[in-house]
């Protein structure tokens, strides 16, 4: 379920049309998604079964903002 389980600010195809992932429950199986349609703009429920992932969502450094900017500095 997990590796089938789109993660928060993914990219998902659904019945609907595609969308952006803004909730997960693993234990259930379900993701709420924001719906990127000029028709709907509300946060829908669905069952990992019933969407596909276009794009999972970007891995985010655990680093703070500084943090990042001194290691650019030492990177140059």
């Amino acid at each position: 379920m997990l590796k089938r389980t789109p993660k928060v600010d993914a990219i998902v195809e659904t019945p609907q049309g595609q969308g952006i992932v803004v909730q997960v429950n693993l234990l259930k199986g379900m993701v709420k998604v924001k719906l990127d349609n000029e028709q709907i703009t509300d946060i829908v429920d669905y069952s990992v079964n019933d969407i596909r992932i276009v794009k999972d969502a970007e891995k985010k450094p655990d680093l703070e903002d500084k943090e990042l900017e001194e290691l650019k500095i030492l990177e140059d």
